[in-house]
């Protein structure tokens, strides 16, 4: 039984690479246009992956896609089942028998309402919510006719339709203006609006609630219990005791009605996510796992041995039984941050349960700790054995070899840098009365070891050390006229990072915005956006093709966008006037001495980077 998400491996590095790459860490096999949309599982070979419209067929046991397809503009929902999808159109509201995407009605979309929609299995009924705060659902029948309403309570929690559109059942929040628990659960018969069955609240207040798809079983949060009973003679089948602490998300019953999923959530040393899948005669968990990134839509297999879930940005399929991986095992999920090594021999990846160490010579594995917290703005030091992270005003250090953390409270800097012999962190911070303070921590201790106000500026939004260390700038929206107002141009204040005492200071006109900054030609030239300064005059030099991307934790190298391409050159050299480009596909980059790291939410490409 796996009872969190599999360690990493580099089994997913053995798929293809686009040209221009070394490897691949990770995989982008089931990944979703958007985050937590609509899984069909309606074969054993097929999964559906839906994002804004924009959907995917997957084969489900490799990942790979087989087909892309465009069906309206936003899905509003699909049927237990899978087999029916309703689908937003402009104005209009289409219910879609899948797979095969054959259109079987359509209406206008009705004003105000909520734009969840749940359709039967065979697209001949349809439950839609009303918006938040009101006690009724609105029902369609054939041809997404409108059928009325079904209401209980003054505020309804959650709602469901069974497979089949026989059966509603409705879980309300609030009873009265001063009575916020509600009563229990309504189950309700759509043809004929009659109330079949009521099961009275026993625990504090109820949440999620589904039915099985023959409408004959009901599941429903109750308090700290998980109860299932039959519909309509409200007979327990069996209960469930939540874990301490837990919210559940979400209940799907599988085809048969044997088992049911469960997402859950809970807060402890961070925010986590699990999923539960039960057998409902017994009420027991088959397996449970925690550490999940945000778990979205669950779908079994027709034949209930698999189950696939939207994680964050990707899908995954795992056995209903053990919860082990059945399709593209040693993915990587919910990439946060990522890093290279100054000398960019090694690359270290945040994401969803572990903190991971690569060779990026042929991106295999070399090591995998536990990422709780999960550290954003990763970076690695110069010796690479230790990393840096930060979570929630905390900055930790991680020992690369061990997985050991320090830390030491910060708060929120608005930026922070490494000095390049790795010996000091340097943040931005904001002190009393709004001022703004470049503070300097050791990075062995964790202990601050200065602290200097910087006044008359914005937030310190860059910190730009020249690759001997001897020069350190810190970068802001300055010339305060009065309060927080800044006249439009940028402040540079040099500060000795030895001492901390602030030294020259200059302006750039018009760079209001700032983002990246670098020092090159051993700190001759710096570079703030696309403005190039030189440092002994302090004025503007001819902008140049390339713009900045990247630099190295070393501060000894940055990369460099030019002609939607990337090149990693040393700083302390001038820039070629006809640079070797290499491809540029993730969002986020990153870069060493001798590789360049691009990455999206599942996985990183390589590119090794030829010795200059």
């Amino acid at each position: 039984m796996l009872a969190a998400l599999p360690a990493p491996d580099d089994r997913a590095a053995k798929e293809d690479v686009p040209p221009g790459f070394t490897c691949r860490i990770g995989s982008d096999r089931l990944a979703t246009v958007r985050e937590y949309g609509p899984v069909l599982f309606p074969a054993a070979d097929r999964l559906y992956l839906e994002g804004l419209g924009s959907w995917e067929i997957a084969d489900a046991r490799s990942g790979v896609v087989l087909e892309r397809f465009e069906l309206g503009t936003v899905t509003a929902g699909v049927s237990p089942s899978g087999t029916c999808a309703a689908v937003v159109e402009g104005d209009e509201l289409a219910l879609v028998r899948m797979p095969g995407r054959e259109p079987i009605s359509r209406r206008q979309f009705p004003s105000g309402a909520d734009k969840d929609v749940l359709p039967a299995d065979d697209c001949s009924a349809a439950l839609q919510r009303q918006g938040f705060g009101r006690a009724c659902v609105s029902l369609f029948g054939d041809a997404l006719q409108s059928e009325g309403e079904l209401c209980a309570g003054m505020e309804l929690r959650a709602s469901a339709l069974s497979g089949d559109g026989r059966r509603v059942a409705l879980a309300p929040s609030r009873m009265g203006e001063s009575d916020y628990q509600g009563d229990g659960i309504h189950v309700f018969d759509r043809s004929s609006r009659a109330e079949i069955a009521f099961l009275k609240r026993r625990g504090e207040h109820l949440g999620e609630v589904d039915l099985s798809r023959d409408g004959g079983l009901v599941a429903f949060i109750d308090g700290d219990q998980l109860r299932i009973a039959a519909v309509p003679s409200g007979a327990a089948t069996s209960s469930f005791t939540l874990p301490a602490g837990t919210t559940a998300r979400k209940l799907v019953f599988s085809p048969s009605g044997k088992r049911l999923g469960l997402l859950l959530e809970r807060s402890q040393a961070a925010w986590e996510f699990g999923l539960v899948i039960l057998d409902v005669a017994a009420g027991q968990p088959l397996f449970t796992q925690w550490g999940l990134p945000y778990p979205g839509h669950v779908a079994f297999s027709p034949d209930e041995t698999r189950v696939a879930h939207a994680v964050h940005s990707g899908v995954r399929v795992v056995d209903a039984v053990t919860g082990e991986d059945r399709a593209v095992p040693g993915r990587l999920f919910k990439i946060e941050s990522a890093a290279l090594s100054p000398a960019g021999d090694r690359a270290v990846l945040s994401s969803a349960g572990h903190l991971s160490i690569w060779d990026t010579r042929d991106c295999s594995r070399v090591a995998t700790f536990p990422n709780v917290p999960a550290l954003l703005e990763l970076t690695v030091l110069a010796d690479g054995t230790s990393a840096m992270g930060l979570d929630q005003g905390t900055l930790y250090r991680v020992d690369l070899r061990t997985g050991a953390r320090t830390s030491a409270k910060i708060g929120s800097p608005s930026d922070w840098t490494v000095s390049p012999d790795g010996r000091h962190a340097v943040l931005g911070l904001m002190g009393e009365g709004r001022q703004q303070t470049v503070t300097v921590l050791e990075t062995a201790s964790m202990k601050e070891v200065r602290r200097t106000e910087i006044p008359g500026i914005g937030s310190i939004e860059e910190l730009i050390f020249s690759p001997d260390g001897k020069s350190l700038h810190a970068v802001a929206p300055g010339g305060l006229a009065h309060g927080d107002s800044p006249t439009g141009d940028t402040s540079v204040i040099e500060i000795d990072p030895t001492t901390g005492a602030p030294g020259q200071r200059f302006t750039i006109a018009g760079v209001s915005q700032v983002y990246l900054g670098a020092a090159l030609e051993q700190g001759r030239v710096l570079v703030v956006n696309s403005a190039l300064i030189d440092r002994r005059t302090r004025k503007e030099l001819p902008r140049i093709g390339p713009s900045l991307r990247a630099v190295a934790s070393d501060h000894a190298t940055a990369l460099w966008e030019l002609d939607n391409g990337v090149f990693a050159w040393p700083t302390d050299q001038p820039l070629p006037a006809s640079p070797v480009v290499g491809p540029l596909l993730h969002p986020w980059a990153t870069v060493g001495r001798d590789a360049v790291l691009q990455c999206n939410n599942q996985s990183c490409l390589v590119t090794r980077v030829a010795a200059r």
